[in-house]
């Protein structure tokens, strides 16, 4: 099953704490959440393909701004051509920059706890007295807006188009595995994408990524919060522990494709959510949020396995520890 599907969002001002604005020469300004006065917006059915995860795209509506002259937020970042003008007059400069200059390409609407919504659409920029109004146009070509839900038909993997691999583990750490290194990956998503840190991603159902690590290979990413030198023996045991097999705390695979010429990328980002029963999950959560416990620093998100050949098992979803046992 190649369709994804996710329930169409219902965005609000009260949620918006700070918002980025992105120009097709890959510039962006940010605002502050009391700059945004009011706002509306509708989207179209279809999910369009982002840096990492897939976005929704605006059928029609609007962002209605009233411009400060200094942005005091703490996420006040801005990367522009023309940055004197900027600081010369903020106002003056985004509102020619959208109304004047135009080429917005998407919004980036941020809540309380830093997560966003990338939103797409055709954007322009108007003044409306003293208030900056970014309005989605509609694109007649684009399809349906009727459903509850957005939907996108994503790529299935397999080995054959995978160019590297990045395992993300929940600490940050973390290290690349090659298209060569793989013997064998099955991966079974969910039918819903889910809200993530890179967007809307695809979400690990089950599935395993079978792997030997390659001692040639002196290019390798790696992460690890280790002084020494990083061996090969190191990256084993950061996955499967000093025993051969553990619980592994695998957060998210970043994935590069082989893509449409030599050097080229494409990179998915892949949720890989805690494999244990959700009631037990939302009891820790709340014993974060009380202070008493370390979510982040004791998640499952499946098991691993040094074979004595040297091949490494990493398995995902619910029936980790079983499909472990089987492929054993």
């Amino acid at each position: 099953m190649n369709k994804y599907t996710y329930p169409k969002k219902k965005f609000d001002k009260k949620d918006v704490e700070f918002m980025y604005v992105f120009f097709d020469n890959g510039d962006f300004i940010s605002l502050n959440g009391n700059e945004v006065v009011d706002l509306e917006i509708s989207l179209y059915d279809r999910l369009i393909q982002n840096e990492r995860g897939v976005c929704p795209v605006a059928e029609s509506g609007f962002i209605k701004l009233i411009i400060n002259r200094i942005n005091k937020a703490i996420y006040n970042s801005v990367f522009v051509y023309n940055a004197k003008e900027y600081k010369k007059d903020r106002i003056a400069y985004i509102q020619n920059r959208c109304v004047n200059e135009g080429g917005i390409t998407c919004v980036r609407l941020f809540d309380e706890n830093n997560w966003h919504d990338t939103i797409y659409g055709n954007i322009v920029g108007e003044m409306d007295g003293e208030f900056l109004v970014l309005k989605f146009l509609s694109q007649p070509n684009f399809g349906s807006s009727k459903s509850e839900n957005n939907v996108v038909m994503l790529n299935p993997i397999g080995k054959s188009i995978i160019e590297n691999i990045f395992l993300d583990f929940e600490n940050c750490e973390g290290f690349t595995i090659y298209d060569d290194e793989i013997i064998d990956i099955q991966l079974e998503f969910e039918n819903e994408l889910v809200w993530g840190s890179d967007d809307l991603l695809r979400n690990v159902k089950s599935g395993f990524i079978k792997c030997i690590l390659d001692p040639e290979i002196d290019y390798r990413r790696i992460h690890l919060f280790d002084d020494g030198k990083i061996t090969l023996k190191k990256l084993e045991q950061r996955l499967c522990g000093k025993k051969g097999q553990a619980t592994h705390d695998i957060c998210h695979l970043y994935i590069d494709y082989k893509f449409y010429g030599f050097g080229s990328k494409r990179r998915e980002c892949i949720e890989v959510e805690d494999i244990r029963p959700d009631e037990e999950i939302e009891r820790l959560r709340k014993l974060e949020e009380e202070g008493k416990y370390d979510y982040c620093a004791d998640f499952f998100g499946g098991y691993c396995k040094r074979k004595e050949d040297g091949a490494l098992i990493i398995t995902f979803g619910k029936n980790a520890e079983n499909l472990l046992k089987k492929l054993s």
